[in-house]
């Protein structure tokens, strides 16, 4: 997506600086600061400073003309503490954002451009408001004689997570899942996610150990889930998850290998086994609430 004119247009605009990403829980921080930490030569005089929600198209959310009271515009209207100095240089008095009871729906990448009468400067600033999955599970059910469906399912995440499935004899030794399948949704501007395994029940091994590892990008937020799959032999119905605290690390051998242990199933198959999956995880929550 190019950028309006507006924010490229006059002055001598240097390339953006990237500052670190401000990482915040969704629902925790009264407030986050956005910096647009800029300088000018003694000489200069300042103009304006505009920033923009890149994630919004591009919209302005943030005017501070000089001598003039800051505005808090679209997204950021009533989000912003137009109070806030950053400096009290009368070039750089608000020239930041304090983002008050920030969301996930303000996430993304801001840029903030400073024109004055001698130049213009750029920076990129990213806000990451993430939050966890409100629900996650990991189960497994049987289709026909001789299929078993190993499913992960969270929802109410943000931004989208990276999901692996693991499988093993223990916690020791395991191995990603490489013919792993995903479907992604949207839903009240959270993620939905399903990623699933089928397979035969002659490729595992009786008291077969799966794990669902969850991380958020950008974070040092992760989940990770266990359940164990008893073997065609000791069959009950079918586990509940079982919360998992604490890392693993899957063996150098696993992760060469691949998981899936026979012919990829066809996509119809794929479909089915994962509808099946899907409306058993929706009766049990239903059954739990």
């Amino acid at each position: 997506m190019s950028c309006p004119t507006d924010i490229w247009s006059g002055g001598s605009s240097h390339l953006a600086q990237q500052e670190a990403p401000v990482v915040v829980r969704d629902g925790t921080n009264k407030s986050v600061v956005l910096d647009c930490n800029y300088t000018l030569a003694e000489s200069d005089v300042l103009f304006h400073v505009k920033w923009f929600h890149i994630r919004s198209g591009h919209t302005q959310v943030y005017q501070w003309i000089h001598d003039m009271a800051p505005q808090a515009l679209g997204p950021l209207k009533h989000h912003v503490n137009l109070q806030y100095q950053a400096s009290e240089d009368t070039n750089e008095r608000y020239r930041a954002l304090q983002i008050l009871r920030p969301t996930v729906n303000l996430s993304g990448e801001y840029l903030c451009r400073a024109t004055s009468a001698l130049d213009s400067k750029l920076l990129r600033q990213r806000l990451i408001v993430y939050a966890p999955p409100q629900r996650m599970t990991l189960f497994y059910t049987r289709h026909g004689v001789d299929m078993v469906n190993v499913t992960c399912h969270m929802e109410g995440v943000y931004p989208e997570p990276h999901v692996q499935l693991y499988r093993g004899p223990n916690t020791r030794s395991l191995v990603p899942i490489e013919a792993l399948q995903k479907y992604v949704s949207w839903r009240d501007g959270l993620y939905v996610v399903t990623a699933f395994w089928l397979t035969r029940d002659e490729f595992l091994d009786d008291q077969t150990l799966f794990v669902c590892s969850m991380s958020i990008p950008d974070t040092d937020h992760q989940e990770v889930h266990q359940i164990t799959y008893p073997g065609a032999d000791h069959m009950g119905p079918p586990e509940a998850a079982v919360s998992a605290k604490g890392g693993f690390k899957p063996s150098a051998a696993g992760r060469a290998a691949n998981a899936l242990g026979g012919p990829a199933p066809t996509l119809l198959t794929s479909l089915l086994c994962w509808l099946g999956a899907w409306r058993l995880w929706r009766r049990a929550a239903e059954a739990a609430d």
